[in-house]
């Protein structure tokens, strides 16, 4: 059996929420409120056709961090190697095209 467990990993950002919202055990609106973004905005990212501000990135990081107890540069840490995988797939794709 294959060792390398990346296909654990959230892909991209709008797969790290996901998660992230089933970890907390929340809604996609009840996930907003606590973030304090809007839920079209959300689902925006959640679809994965617009990124969030860094502001509302550190926003999810520290609201994600309470409610799992953890420290937030755990949660900062992998939100950004769940946009850099995004991004990364991204320009493969554009230079496969």
């Amino acid at each position: 059996m294959d060792d390398n467990q990346d296909w654990l990993e959230p892909r991209n950002l709008a797969e790290g929420l996901r998660l992230l919202m089933i970890r907390l055990r929340l809604s996609p609106a009840e996930f907003a409120e606590r973030v304090g973004i809007s839920l079209s905005s959300l689902r925006l990212y959640l679809r994965g056709t617009r990124l969030p501000s860094a502001l509302v990135l550190w926003q999810v990081a520290v609201e994600s961090a309470k409610g799992l107890r953890i420290p937030v540069d755990s949660v900062w840490v992998a939100m950004g190697q769940w946009l850099e995988r995004e991004l990364q797939a991204e320009s493969s794709s554009s230079r496969h095209a």
